[in-house]
């Protein structure tokens, strides 16, 4: 090797290249995107760089569904496709992966079996939700090879797409009515095997925007990193310190579209392998903080059944496609709908360093309202639940204005085991009654050992109430959710326990 003095310096000089593009395809044609434009969202590129309008953009947030698309993720020689938002997606979030559009749905003159289903159902009125919708249920169309999750009801795949028009009747009928059309696998339109190959080449080094024209930015330089070893990420993060850890995004992008926060440097960790994944290790479960709801419901179904029905209730299957355990648990929301399963179960947070994990007790890394136990070079890279946990009676409760989608004015998790008519263990936690998650430990030791009757349940809820300290907003008043520290444990109650005896 000319040039070099030794193989390690070759091998040195091949870790410290960086590319200063992100590559994917769009509709099956090869993008390569620099500078600026990869720090936009997928939303604003696909309207503003390609013209393709189809997209639609109207919350910003990832709430209306209006934006959806297709995001294709290489597996062997084959490619995966999943619903996410794009308005909350940025453009370098898309290396290696492959976008369809709306406009990319329809094969030359032949439209897609779902369109063909909504325009002989007249499933749209204005309009505009209506490319949302074909790609939400267009993803739920797609053969189990192609598609990163099992099949679900056309309502539960259309969860996270509003029509203001209040057309849904026809809507679901369409969808429907689409099963009934002769499809055709997206690997006849798109075959991947050329779109994998090229991905591979073009991805084979690491991407690093470093340098950005700061005329184009009010004299603002913009970075950003897409590391894929934990050691180069807290390497970065350390010789960097404002730079912001970027994962599925879904609360970060929201964030940065409403402008609460502006970030000129993100650390994008989705391709660092150590976080990602499940696993067993002795007596505990191993949680990658890499790994999205979607991941976690598909194997929570299996394994721990409770959680799958929680995580019915949690977002969107276009939220749960990106986002990710560790970006859950970084939002640091009080009512945060995973944080009283993990509160009950007796998790711990691995953060890491680069060189050494910390594992904190849940209740421990929880300091304040957004306050973490989270040291200035560390990530969360992990959380631990002991296995135990799983085959012990749990009740999850959610209680919003509506079912589905929505933000929760109050969640609750009860994990309970009861010997000859008395709990054995009990756990309880509450969400949405104080800067943080809470464990009731004063109402647990009330329970405890105790016989389980209507009179201590009126009891330690009462007790529950007094634990809790809840404000008024929004969402509700302080009156209101002290009242549900105390009905909670009567629902509870009337459907898990007294039905038994």
């Amino acid at each position: 090797m000319a040039g070099f003095n030794s193989i390690y310096e070759f091998k040195t000089q091949i870790f410290e290249m960086k590319r200063d593009y992100i590559f994917f395809f769009c509709n099956g044609q090869p993008i390569w995107a620099k500078g600026l434009a990869v720090l936009q969202t997928l939303s604003a590129w696909l309207r503003k760089e390609r013209q393709l309008t189809g997209t639609k953009v109207v919350c910003a947030e990832g709430d209306c569904g209006a934006c959806t698309v297709l995001l294709g993720y290489p597996s062997s020689e084959k490619i995966k496709y999943e619903a996410v938002n794009s308005c909350i997606l940025n453009v370098h979030q898309l290396d290696g992966l492959h976008v369809i559009t709306i406009e990319g749905l329809a094969w030359g003159d032949r439209l897609h079996p779902v369109q063909q289903a909504m325009r002989d159902g007249f499933g749209s009125q204005c309009g505009f939700c209506t490319p949302g919708i074909v790609m939400a249920l267009a993803a739920n169309a797609l053969v189990d090879s192609e598609s990163t999750r099992k099949k679900l009801t056309a309502k539960e795949a259309l969860i996270g797409n509003l029509c203001r028009c209040t057309g849904y009747e026809a809507i679901i009928d369409s969808a429907e009515a689409s099963k009934k059309i002769n499809s055709w696998k997206l690997a006849d339109q798109y075959p991947p095997g050329a779109i994998v190959k090229q991905l591979k080449v073009e991805t084979k080094i690491p991407f690093a925007l470093q340098e950005v024209d700061p005329s184009l930015e009010q004299e603002i330089p913009r970075k950003c990193w897409r590391p894929r070893t934990l050691k180069d990420a807290i390497e970065i993060k350390r010789k960097h310190r404002e730079a912001r850890w970027l994962a599925g995004g879904t609360d970060l992008c929201v964030q940065i579209n409403k402008e609460r926060i502006d970030p000129k440097e993100l650390i994008a960790t989705s391709e660092i392998s150590e976080l990602c994944g499940i696993r067993e290790e002795g007596n505990d479960l191993i949680f990658g903080g890499n790994v999205s709801w979607r991941e976690l419901e598909e194997w929570a179904q299996l394994n721990w059944p409770i959680v799958k029905d929680m995580l019915d209730l949690f977002a969107s299957p276009q939220i749960r496609n990106r986002g990710t355990i560790a970006g859950n648990l970084a939002n640091a929301s009080p009512v945060a709908d995973s944080l009283p399963w993990l509160y009950v179960s007796e998790a711990e947070i691995g953060t890491c360093d680069g060189e050494k994990w910390r594992w904190i007790p849940i209740e421990k890394f929880y300091k304040g309202y957004k306050l973490l136990d989270l040291r200035k070079f560390e990530l969360i890279g992990a959380i631990r639940i002991p296995k135990s946990h799983q085959s012990l009676s749990q009740r999850l409760f959610k209680v919003s204005k509506r079912r589905d989608l929505d933000i929760s004015t109050f969640t609750a998790a009860i994990q309970w085991q009861i010997v000859e008519g008395r709990f054995q263990q009990i756990r309880l936690a509450y969400g949405g009654v104080g800067p943080t998650v809470i464990r009731l430990h004063k109402t647990e030791k009330v329970l405890l050992s105790k016989p389980c009757t209507k009179d201590l349940i009126e009891q330690a809820g009462k007790i529950a109430a007094a634990e809790i300290s809840p404000i008024s907003d929004v969402r509700s008043s302080n009156h209101y959710r002290n009242r549900l520290a105390e009905t909670i444990l009567k629902k509870f109650f009337y459907e898990e326990i007294s039905v038994l005896a």
